[in-house]
């Protein structure tokens, strides 16, 4: 964190910053693209969604974070691949992984929508 944000260390060791140790170790176990986000939730815990109860065994709370890790991973792969709007088949294919994704969640959203009517 001191990497990221230099004197950090000073403030949480001499209690002017306080962390909890959850996220001391959320922090040092994330790979590094996660990391920013890990950091900016220390620093902001008011924008922290609330955590959410389970309800029929679904832990919404996990599934939000395993949304966004997708999306983190997707922002990385798109950030460190540069050649991928220049290479037609890369195009293709990724189109190809795209849209089975997009019918999947497609699909998953009218299992959802026939739940609420039921």
């Amino acid at each position: 964190m001191d990497q990221m944000i230099p004197g950090m260390q000073e403030k949480i060791l001499s209690g002017q910053f306080k962390v909890r140790d959850a996220d001391m170790h959320r922090l040092a176990r994330a790979d590094f693209p996660n990391r920013k986000q890990i950091v900016y939730e220390i620093l902001h815990p008011e924008d922290r969604s609330a955590p959410q109860k389970r309800i029929y065994g679904i832990n919404y709370s996990a599934l939000e974070a395993a949304v966004r890790r997708i999306q983190q991973d997707v922002d990385f792969l798109m950030k460190y691949l540069p050649k991928v709007p220049d290479d037609a088949y890369v195009k293709v294919e990724t189109t190809k992984i795209l849209k089975r994704h997009k019918a999947y969640m497609a699909q998953f959203e009218e299992l959802l929508n026939d739940e609420k009517i039921a």
